[in-house]
């Protein structure tokens, strides 16, 4: 930030020993950098657009503001000079397209970790699977079913004549019941 200097500790720079004369730079005066050296930078008040949703957007605008003035970049205002709509609306531009980026980066970088999280928050929701034991014996189960349905049907097969005379039977009387 700047602030009031006293003008007679604003002494004038020298050039570079390599220019031809060693003369001041500031070719206004000491008055001059001395009345530049009392101006300020404007509130943050100026930045402010009101709206609760964009408080980030208004301070990272001012920081902005207040770096490039402290930079040299902007001038600084005399005070109570108002600030021009055209720069205030160019520091908050600048400041949504840099929160845009930063979010945009944060998001690319952090994806994986993201995923990861989904992924452990289902698997939270999601039943254990069986176990070796448990598929072990439903196979047995199963198989000691199906045996029994087979032990039971194989006297009616028989009874028709053979596997291929009992699916004929078995189909003749679903048609009869079908229509």
């Amino acid at each position: 930030m700047v602030s009031a200097v006293d003008p007679t500790e604003i002494r004038p720079r020298l050039r570079d020993v390599t220019d031809d004369a060693a003369r001041p730079v500031a070719s206004q005066g000491v008055a001059a950098l001395a009345a530049a050296a009392t101006t300020q930078v404007l509130a943050p008040s100026a930045f402010r657009s009101g709206d609760p949703d964009e408080a980030l957007q208004d301070s990272l605008s001012y920081g902005l503001y207040a770096r490039a003035a402290e930079d040299g970049r902007e001038p600084a205002r005399a005070p109570g000079e108002a600030a021009t709509l055209e720069m205030i609306a160019r520091y908050r531009a600048q400041a949504t397209a840099d929160l845009h980026a930063y979010a945009f980066r944060y998001l690319h970088n952090h994806a994986e970790q993201i995923r990861h999280d989904a992924i452990r928050e289902h698997l939270g929701h999601v039943r254990r699977p069986p176990g070796f034991l448990k598929l072990v014996v439903a196979t047995i189960v199963g198989v000691l079913v199906a045996g029994a349905i087979i032990q039971a049907a194989l006297p009616w097969v028989e009874a028709e004549g053979g596997l291929v005379a009992a699916a004929e039977a078995l189909a003749r009387r679903l048609l009869a019941v079908g229509g």
